[in-house]
């Protein structure tokens, strides 16, 4: 492994996304164990403090893994590391409410078409579950609102596009927070039990054009209801 010749400002930076850029050009291995901090100060010709510092950034970047007395080992970025990203953007982008859904609806009509093309019997009986269990929960906010994000996670799981999945995955907290709040509304639970119902139903009948109309009319029920509860809550 061989560094480049560093700027002196901001080295660890750049240590850390040449380090980057030789993980995702598959130069160093996924799960592979990288050099001590001593080797890599070596290399690229900088102090171990300065490797230390471009480690810590490369893990908050989700690429590696650090594990106390083994040294670091390549990781790959998890939904949750894309999730953590994606709401602080939202957040300091202060970006709408509309472009999010927006998002969802790009995201979760192909999303639910694909699960519809793809779908088994035992996909359809976890969506089904899921949705037996979403019933049983209304009332209680917070279990509802995981177990519906829980359901759209399953069809993005079931639709098999693994790029989907994860960018589906990046928006849960934004979409779990909105559905408690939306739940104050009265029969917002009913209507999205109903609408899991009726999209399961057309997944297990194989159906992608209805899937993905009923996607898309849940998505737009769900943000005709953001806004009612904004214009209620802004009075």
């Amino acid at each position: 492994m061989s560094g480049k010749t560093m700027k002196k400002s901001n080295m660890y930076e750049e240590i850390a996304d040449r380090l980057e850029e030789m993980i995702l050009s598959d130069e160093i291995k996924s799960d592979a164990k990288l050099p001590g901090e001593a080797a890599l100060a070596s290399s690229f010709g900088v102090s171990r403090p300065v490797i230390r510092e471009a480690l810590m950034l490369l893990n908050a970047r989700g690429l590696i893994s650090q594990r106390n007395g083994d040294g670091s080992y390549v990781s790959s970025p998890s939904g949750e590391d894309l999730s953590k990203m994606i709401k602080r953007m939202v957040s300091l982008e202060n970006t709408d409410i509309l472009s999010l859904f927006e998002a969802r609806i790009a995201l979760e009509v192909q999303s639910a078409a694909l699960a519809a093309l793809r779908a088994s019997s035992d996909d359809v009986m976890r969506l089904r579950r899921l949705t037996a269990e979403m019933r049983s929960a209304a009332g209680d906010r917070s279990a509802f609102a995981g177990l519906d994000v829980a359901f759209h996670n399953e069809i993005a799981s079931v639709g098999g596009n693994r790029i989907l999945r994860i960018f589906i995955g990046s928006l849960n907290s934004q979409i779990s927070g909105m559905i408690e709040h939306n739940l104050v509304l009265e029969g917002a639970d009913s209507d999205a039990v109903s609408y899991h119902e009726k999209i399961t139903e057309a997944i297990a009948s194989g159906s992608p054009e209805r899937a993905s109309e009923l996607m898309r009319n849940h998505i737009l029920i769900f943000m005709r209801n953001a806004e009612q509860r904004r214009r209620d809550t802004s009075v």
